[in-house]
């Protein structure tokens, strides 16, 4: 068992990376401040330097409502290039620092931030902390879980140590987060002990209360949880493996039943009806097998857009506001290349459409009017967010930094 231990805590460390895993106007604007972590462009005259290698005749514009030219972008959080918290808020053109002791300079303790997360209407702000401390068999990791009030500026920690993933409940102050498994949990996994699993838990932040939301009733660690936009369904990963993704299974609120669908399909989202999850079994390191799914609730798996030949492969799907479209990556080039084309497929039948070509891109997300896709994309420590038109395929770079999270999902 000596022997068995270091390797476990190696492995381990492994795991937490992969569970962990207002309105500002938007056109017709120029920057009225010199912080050089915003950039505001014109998005009726689209910056074409930020595209890859996607020719403006390339791309595939939709209708175009021209009656409504100006378009709305929710506040926004993100990991600015200082490696600091950031809001860009409601209506403003300036961001502001929410942290300030972000240093990953080697040689002494290093403060990182991670994963800032909005309520729906903006106010509660959620981040993960990694303070790393060096001692005398190298560096003490500690986390934490805190949640931050941005109307008053209160904070609390909600959890020690790195949590396996957190989400705001839509429409409430309601955070739901997983605590991970332990070292004997992986020992004894071949045969799932109950007693040490642990469930999905929440915290009402208006009344101070915690809860066990979902319980681990299969004997497994649950992780990654995810609301349906009504809140009546909360998805999660049984956890099976060290590494990966794990068993895909959700939790219905209303009727207080838990369902298990005993294998991986990787990161889900909800149709706006909670009726439909779409995938794309992107569930380990990418292997060009990876094809975009359609998923009903109570149903079975379809097979969406092309079945591309080749290594070529389609990664983090997620649903339209209204659920009638879907917003993916693809890797045409397969699992060696490092750009992605971002797609986007109308459910009524039509082909897929190319919104243009990034690199290094981070996952996706609707802005609630339907009108963008936002991430952020770049080599570190030069990347931007960017605001992606899907009627015309123009670009607004709003930050300078990483991991954008919007309010009002």
């Amino acid at each position: 068992m000596k022997n068995v231990q270091p390797f476990l805590i190696g492995m381990i460390a492994l795991i937490w990376a992969s569970l962990a895993c207002g309105f500002v106007e938007v056109g017709g604007t120029t920057p009225t401040t010199e912080d050089p972590s915003i950039i505001v462009v014109d998005i009726q005259e689209p910056t074409s330097e930020v595209l890859i290698s996607t020719p403006e005749e390339n791309i595939q514009p939709t209708e175009k409502d021209e009656d409504n030219p100006v378009y709305s972008i929710p506040t926004m959080t993100y990991i600015g290039s200082d490696n600091n918290v950031w809001i860009l808020e409601s209506g403003s053109q300036a961001p502001y620092q929410v942290t300030f002791d972000a240093n990953l300079e080697g040689g002494g303790t290093t403060v990182e931030y991670m994963n800032p997360s909005l309520s729906s209407d903006g106010i509660l702000l959620a981040y993960n902390l990694l303070k790393s401390i060096p001692n005398d068999s190298g560096y003490e990791s500690i986390y934490g879980l805190w949640v931050k009030n941005l109307a008053t500026g209160d904070q609390r920690q909600i959890m020690d140590g790195r949590p396996a993933g957190y989400a705001w409940k839509p429409g409430a102050h309601i955070l739901a987060y997983g605590t991970g498994p332990d070292l004997e949990y992986f020992i004894s996994l071949a045969d799932p002990d109950i007693d040490l699993s642990t469930g999905i838990s929440a915290i009402d932040l208006d009344r101070g209360e915690t809860l066990e939301l979902v319980a681990p009733e299969r004997g497994y660690t649950l992780s990654g949880p995810s609301w349906s936009l009504d809140g009546r369904f909360l998805a999660f990963a049984e956890v099976k493996n060290m590494e990966g993704s794990g068993l895909f299974a959700y939790y219905d609120l209303e009727k207080q039943e838990y369902v298990a669908w005993d294998e991986a399909v990787g990161n889900t989202s909800w149709s706006s009806d909670g009726s439909l999850l779409t995938y794309a079994r992107d569930i380990y390191v990418a292997t060009g097998d990876e094809r975009l799914y359609l998923h009903p609730r109570q149903g079975t798996e379809q097979l969406l857009g092309p079945d591309y030949d080749g290594p070529a492969y389609a990664s983090q799907p997620i649903f339209s506001p209204t659920g009638d479209q879907i917003a993916y990556m693809a890797y045409l080039d397969g699992p060696m290349t490092f750009t992605a084309s971002i797609m986007l497929l109308d459910l009524a039948g039509s082909e897929p459409k190319l919104l243009g070509q990034f690199e290094d891109v981070w996952e996706l997300a609707w802005v609630p009017d339907g009108s963008h896709i936002v991430f952020s994309f770049g080599p570190y420590p030069s990347r931007q967010i960017v605001a992606l038109n899907i009627y015309d395929g123009s670009q607004t770079v709003l930050a300078n930094g990483s991991q954008p999270a919007l309010a009002g999902q």
